[in-house]
């Protein structure tokens, strides 16, 4: 899954100018909705408008997907480490005092606390495969 402020190859989404423009998403023309907002890449000129910026954001709410982590991974001392250097990563880059978007670092900040919290981990786990239909014999008893 891409991040939330992500375009296809993976360069931050800044906001731009609302010129003519199709979006790289949905394909619509900025014609279609005067009001979309238009997210532009400047590295390799993708578009995506609010509504595709919205649903790519919504693909990668899991906090495993956040993190680049495989989903219900224990949290051994590999995991433990790669999830620091991703989180390391992500919040240079989405920090608000660097320029980034506060909501992407709150979201940052609760999935490195839920995973490598064990109680909230479990906790977590089990309703994220209530929400996928995943049961694979756990309960939450």
């Amino acid at each position: 899954p891409l991040c939330a402020v992500a375009c296809p190859e993976g360069h931050k989404l800044e906001p731009a100018a609302q010129t003519d423009w199709i979006c790289d998403g949905c394909e619509r023309s900025s014609a279609s909705c005067e009001l979309e907002q238009r997210f532009r890449c400047d590295k390799c000129d993708h578009d995506l408008c609010q509504r595709c910026k919205l649903e790519r954001q919504a693909q990668d709410e899991d906090h495993y997907g956040l993190l680049h982590l495989e989903r219900y991974a224990d949290m051994d001392k590999e995991n433990s480490k790669k999830l620091q250097r991703i989180f390391g990563q992500k919040a240079l880059w989405n920090h608000p005092d660097k320029g980034g978007d506060v909501q992407a670092m709150t979201r940052l900040t609760l999935a490195k606390t839920c995973l490598t919290t064990p109680d909230l981990k479990r906790r977590y786990d089990i309703e994220l495969r209530k929400q996928h239909e995943e049961l694979n014999g756990w309960s939450s008893a």
